[in-house]
């Protein structure tokens, strides 16, 4: 028994393994794939936001009023459409309005480090991941653009952010969901496996049985062969053939053992009664 066992539990495993394996790699590729979209998504959105309104606030800035209450009505529909958070500041990071809905925002009057308006500055679209150096309390997602107006002067920044928080709560649901997924295909997998190695192995433990019992003396044991077509079947039809050889040769000699003992058994009951005669006086010694 214990061959068949080892290659049941080692075909087993190594399958089970292996299609764990590979459908990890799959699933965490895939997840990967799936967070790269996701990021280009997310920076194709805010590029897009961030285009549209800059062209709003030059058009603004023609009239000298970034702050405007007209501006901020405006961001904040935008801002709630997008589900992004939009605030303008001037030259020296001073923010002069924000897409906040509340009465009194908590970002307007508030300034940027130096290190984030000199970055933003020196580039056409300022991109960054984090908290603006304090300005958030959490990361965020930021894309920056200078505005300008008619004659080209610069007159502040649109900064358009976005949580990263939201970004990490989609990515939790889609690994949360690949590790449902896997849990479940696993399973499945287990079971399937399992049984189709108990199948496997079943001719194998019967062939063990048989060769014990043929070590017992009985030769009439027989493996089933389950109308398989694949080796193992083959192997069975060889397994049974030869324990019909041993059985037909064990009956000749059994045969053949009783033929001797019976041709023998009748001269020497001859010899064994002349012997007793001449031994008791029965037969004299003359003859």
């Amino acid at each position: 028994m214990k061959p068949s066992r080892s290659i049941f539990f080692r075909n087993f495993i190594v399958t089970v393994c292996m299609f764990a394996v590979c459908f990890i790699a799959f699933g965490l590729t895939m997840l990967m794939m799936g967070r790269v979209f996701l990021v280009r998504e997310q920076q194709k959105r805010l590029y897009a936001s961030v285009d549209e309104i800059e062209r709003l606030a030059e058009a603004v800035a023609v009239q000298g009023e970034l702050n405007s209450l007209e501006l901020r009505m405006s961001l904040a529909a935008i801002a709630e459409c997008a589900d992004i958070h939009i605030f303008l500041c001037d030259n020296d990071g001073v923010v002069l309005t924000s897409s906040d809905s509340a009465r009194v925002s908590p970002y307007i009057g508030r300034s940027l480090s130096e290190n984030v308006i000199r970055e933003a500055s020196a580039q056409d679209i300022y991109e960054t991941v984090g908290e603006l150096d304090g300005f958030y309390e959490e990361a965020h997602y930021v894309v920056a653009k200078p505005i300008g107006d008619s004659a080209g002067t610069r007159e502040g920044y649109v900064f358009v952010t976005s949580e990263a928080g939201i970004f990490l709560s989609v990515w939790g649901g889609f690994v949360t969901s690949f590790l449902i997924v896997a849990v479940c295909v696993l399973g499945f997998v287990f079971c399937l496996q399992y049984i189709h190695s108990r199948r496997l192995s079943r001719p194998l433990r019967e062939m063990a049985e048989a060769a014990n019992r043929f070590a017992r003396g009985d030769y009439s044991a027989r493996v089933s062969s389950y109308d398989r077509d694949d080796e193992l079947g083959v192997l069975t039809e060889a397994f049974n053939a030869m324990a019909e050889g041993i059985s037909q040769n064990e009956a000749r000699r059994s045969e053949f053992v009783a033929n001797v003992s019976h041709e023998l058994r009748t001269p020497m009951t001859t010899i064994s009664g002349f012997a007793d005669g001449l031994l008791d006086g029965t037969i004299p010694p003359s003859e």
